[in-house]
Formats: C-alpha cells, sequence, structure tokens
C-alpha cells in the first residue's frame, strides 16, 4: 500500500511495484494521481481475503493509468510470497522494464 501512495505523491516515474499483499487502500484512493506505465505485481496469497477483494477495482484503475498488471499468487493468506514467486514476480518485472 505505501508503494501505490508513494507512487502518487513523488513527481520521479518509477518502473514498478511489488505489492505483497497490497491494496489501493479503497474507494478513497481511486483518484490518486498514480504514476503512469508502471508494471504493477500484485502477489497475494491465495486466502488473503483482505488484499483479495480489492485486486480487480484497483488492477482496473491501475491499468486507467496505462500500468501493466499481472497478478501472481500462492498459497497462504496475508503474507510474503515463497522465494519461487517472487523470482517469479522478479523475471516479470525485468521483462516489463525491456520494453520501456
Amino acid at each position: 500500500m505505501r508503494s501505490y501512495g508513494i507512487s502518487a505523491r513523488r513527481p520521479e516515474k518509477l518502473a514498478g511495484i511489488i505489492a505483497y499483499g497490497g491494496w489501493l487502500g479503497g474507494r478513497k484512493y481511486y483518484d490518486l494521481d498514480y504514476c503512469e506505465d508502471m508494471a504493477v505485481a500484485m502477489v497475494n496469497g491465495d486466502k488473503d481475503r483482505g488484499a483479495n477483494n480489492w485486486t480487480e477495482r484497483d488492477k482496473d484503475v491501475l491499468e486507467n493509468r496505462d500500468c501493466e498488471v499481472r497478478i501472481f499468487t500462492h498459497p497462504g493468506g496475508h503474507k510474503i510470497a515463497p522465494a519461487n514467486v517472487t523470482d517469479e514476480v522478479i523475471a516479470w518485472l525485468e521483462q516489463e522494464s525491456r520494453k520501456m
């Protein structure tokens, strides 16, 4: 959630965000000026009831800012993903950065 907020506050262009179990923060955050054209990896446990309730709406908000969004899931709840999932996320972000 902090990474999203930073992208809305800072003038610099960000290449991407890894959001481990994070979400924009609800409806009152949908109109912020999030960085455009960044890659966003949403990484949630398949049983994370908090983050997963917001995934699709947050994805829509970010795609309206021309962000490339990919959702990564792993077994479990609101926790950091296993190393193999993080490796997949990093590989995807590197691939996306080459497109810029």
